[in-house]
């Protein structure tokens, strides 16, 4: 079972985040040869991706530790939509180029917000 955590990006704005992925016991998890992924999309039931979180999420290189890092350059945000989106985000542990297992550690609402001074 993922944990709830909602996010704030304001647009033009760098966002650095981290957060801990830990199991069901609260331990946190072993993550040596994870990567980790995640999207923030227009709506739960929406084919379309509003923007991409992977290439801003990686798991730390200290990986006992379960830190997954998110951090976002506020030129990334330009343009974003301004509202409330659902996002997630996942571990995933690939062997032999197939995905051998994935789990949803994290999800919430990614809440998008203008900037005020430019």
């Amino acid at each position: 079972m993922s944990d709830k955590y909602d996010l704030q990006l304001i647009v033009g704005s760098n966002t650095s985040i981290q957060l801990n992925a830990t199991d069901s016991a609260g331990n946190y998890l072993n993550l040596s040869g994870y990567l980790a992924r995640g999207q923030i999309r227009y709506g739960y039931g929406s084919p379309d991706v509003m923007f991409n979180l992977t290439p801003y999420v990686y798991v730390h290189p200290s990986y006992t530790s379960g830190i997954v890092i998110v951090n976002i350059t506020g030129s990334t945000t330009t343009g974003l939509k301004i509202g409330v989106f659902p996002y997630d985000l996942e571990v995933v542990f690939s062997g032999n180029g197939v995905e051998q297992y994935v789990s949803k550690f994290l999800r919430g609402y990614c809440y998008i917000e203008p900037e005020v001074t430019r």
